[in-house]
């Protein structure tokens, strides 16, 4: 139940958290505790997007009383880099652009704010909706909305702090990672497509331990040189495997620039697949011969242990396909990421001119305006000491 459905129930009225404040006014007699909620009649506004578009059954609003306590703090810095070149007594300073500080705001959801009881259970359902918004991890906009003193940045739920008192009266504290003023445009979010490299990495670490797990163990029946073999190759798909999650896994946790990283994944990813791509010829390989094989026990244990052997071989090359198809997805996407990765990097020299820099790069002046465009210049003129991304053709 959400509390954006506005036919959920709760007891025996419809919650509709918006129509509830404007039906029901909280208390007068309830105590602000620092709070200033008519400086901002509409309240903090959290508006969820997904694939760029404003999510607006899904805004949540926090009005009146269960407004974040006032005042709390945001800030910003300028990013900059300071260089000095000989010859030259006066620092080359290059502007990197605004860098916004994170945000966290505190406050509480009490239902007892409410005059209609029809109403009790709001409290839970914002804990609940702020929370769920945070593990779906959209890009979201924030911010205070008052009578022309709005206040909004664009960022993440990074964390949320519910301390619940009871079901009707829950503190929160929520931190919000602050991105920028504007709407991001060239951000890569490595957790937001249904096939990107986070959520494929998972299914192929799932489909990696399923299959070491079922696998592992080669029936007694089989020819002991053979299940040392397929000992041999087995740990090593699942060795290949561990070693493309664990780096994907890595560069993603740590917030790693996928860029970098782009392309010691395809080389993993490559490997891993020609890993498997052996074991199946291998596998192949196994099936053939298996009728001039001697068991002891006659020829009844000999067709058993044949069935045997031939199921669990057929098995186990059917057990591959999923962790080949996940490393096939992986491959596009990162092979797609590696060509967003710059050619080069310049650091602008005096005297120099995108002319003469595409010159240098791509042999010809003409394509200057790649260089421009890449880069958002909003000028010809180059500063010294700027660094400009060398962007492929």
């Amino acid at each position: 139940m959400s509390i954006f459905d506005k036919s959920a129930s709760v007891g025996s009225g419809l919650l509709d958290p918006i129509a509830a404040i404007l039906k029901n006014p909280f208390s007068t007699t309830v105590k602000n505790n620092g709070e200033r909620p008519h400086d901002f009649p509409g309240g903090f506004q959290i508006i969820e997007y997904v694939d760029g578009t404003p999510k607006n059954d899904t805004i949540i609003r926090l009005i009146g009383n269960m407004m974040p306590f006032q005042p709390f703090t945001w800030a910003g810095e300028q990013r900059l880099v300071k260089e000095y070149y000989p010859g030259n007594p006066e620092a080359s300073v290059q502007v990197l652009g605004p860098k916004e500080g994170d945000l966290v705001i505190k406050g509480r959801f009490k239902d007892k704010r409410y005059k209609d009881p029809s109403y009790y259970g709001v409290a839970h359902q914002y804990n609940l909706a702020i929370n769920e918004m945070r593990k779906r991890g959209n890009l979201v906009k924030f911010g205070m909305h008052g009578m022309g003193a709005d206040w909004f940045r664009f960022g993440f739920i990074e964390r949320g702090e519910f301390k619940m008192n009871k079901i009707s009266w829950i503190d929160y504290e929520i931190a919000l990672f602050v991105l920028s003023e504007t709407k991001p445009k060239n951000n890569f979010f490595a957790s937001k497509e249904k096939n990107s490299p986070s959520s494929v990495n998972q299914n192929l670490i799932n489909s990696a331990a399923s299959f070491q797990e079922h696998y592992s163990a080669v029936p007694t029946s089989m020819p002991q040189s053979l299940a040392g073999a397929l000992n041999g190759l087995i740990s090593g798909i699942a060795k290949n495997i561990n070693l493309v999650t664990n780096f994907v896994s890595t560069a993603i946790s740590t917030a790693q620039d996928l860029q970098s990283s782009a392309n010691r994944a395809l080389g993993l990813i490559k490997n891993a697949r020609a890993n498997i791509s052996v074991f199946k010829r291998q596998i192949n390989s196994f099936h053939h011969g298996w009728s001039t094989l001697a068991y002891p026990g006659g020829a009844s244990t000999q067709a058993k242990s044949t069935y045997s052997n031939l199921s669990y071989l057929h098995e186990t090359g059917k057990a591959t396909v999923p962790m080949s198809l996940y490393l096939a997805k992986m491959q596009v996407q990162f092979e797609a990421i590696s060509k967003t990765v710059p050619k080069a990097r310049y650091k602008v020299q005096v005297s120099d001119t995108l002319q003469n820099i595409s010159i240098k790069f791509y042999g010809v002046s003409d394509s200057w305006t790649k260089i421009y465009d890449h880069n958002n210049l909003s000028s010809t003129v180059l500063v010294p000491g700027k660094i400009l991304e060398i962007p492929k053709l």
